[in-house]
């Protein structure tokens, strides 16, 4: 019964581990195209429409940067994982 118990523990882990591993390369994915197709001249694109867009500027590029810091953490966590294993 404990095996049964630790079987569908371990699979749910690895769901959840998976799970949280395909945002992150959706998220990773998102922000290379984001990069590549150049929409961060969006930004740019904004400011042609005067000062009322200041804070969607801002809040464009908080939300990239906080994006990258957020892969960042992760990928750390995940080298200090693998390097423990």
């Amino acid at each position: 019964m404990s095996a049964l118990v630790l079987g569908l523990l371990v699979s749910t882990a690895k769901a959840s581990y998976d799970a949280k591993r395909a945002q992150l390369k959706q998220m990773r994915a998102d922000l290379i195209l984001l990069d590549r197709s150049r929409a961060l001249s969006f930004s740019l694109s904004l400011s042609l429409y005067g000062s009322e867009t200041k804070e969607a500027r801002s809040a464009l590029h908080g939300l990239v940067a906080d994006s990258i810091d957020q892969i960042d953490s992760i990928r750390g966590t995940l080298a200090i994982a693998s390097a423990q294993a």
